[in-house]
């Protein structure tokens, strides 16, 4: 009722940004029959990195997790936050095609981070196409945003950026039959430095 009333007063859909929809979309799904979801995705390295600056930033320390952690990893995070936040990750990697899977795709679309860089029209397009059932015509003065550049700069000691990149790819690639349902990333290896 909440939104509907929302949407009635301003005339127009609502916008909503909230992470924690990565797990729980399908909640959402049921009661907003008419909702969707876009959920931007990034290099599963990028994500551990902002991770990681998040616990840091929220709760001075990286072993309390931000935002919805791991369930399996509680007991790891006090221990080894490297692989508390590499669990997270892999967590979210697997709870973001999950969410797609209950909800349907035509309604829980999932977007690279770095698509979204290259063309951020685009994704405006296929919304008012799509979702709105309209063709896509920008208002009057509006400057569609012009592509950039990802973020893809390295925020950390190098030492904990390495071992952020080596977990992950340990935890893709080791078989771990606990991690083997991890999805494959797409995006270029960061180089180590030397």
């Amino acid at each position: 009722r909440f939104f509907c009333a929302v949407e009635a007063h301003g005339g127009k859909p609502v916008v909503n940004k909230n992470n924690n929809l990565n797990t729980q979309a399908h909640v959402v799904a049921d009661a907003l029959p008419t909702s969707h979801f876009v959920c931007m995705t990034r290099d599963p390295l990028y994500h551990a990195q902002s991770l990681w600056i998040a616990r840091l930033v929220m709760y001075g320390a990286p072993t309390t997790a931000y935002g919805i952690p791991d369930p399996g990893s509680a007991e790891i995070e006090a221990e080894n936050p490297v692989l508390g936040v590499c669990n997270q990750v892999i967590f979210h990697q697997r709870a973001i095609l999950e969410q797609q899977r209950r909800v349907g795709a035509d309604r829980f679309w999932i977007v690279r981070y770095e698509d979204f860089c290259q063309d951020p029209e685009a994704l405006l397009r296929r919304v008012s196409e799509e979702i709105l059932g309209r063709p896509y015509v920008p208002p009057p003065g509006f400057m569609p945003p012009p592509p950039f550049m990802p973020s893809r700069r390295q925020r950390l000691p190098d030492e904990l950026f390495e071992r952020l990149r080596d977990t992950l790819e340990r935890l893709r690639d080791a078989g771990d039959p606990s991690r083997a349902a991890a999805p494959r990333w797409a995006g270029a290896r960061v180089p180590r430095r030397h």
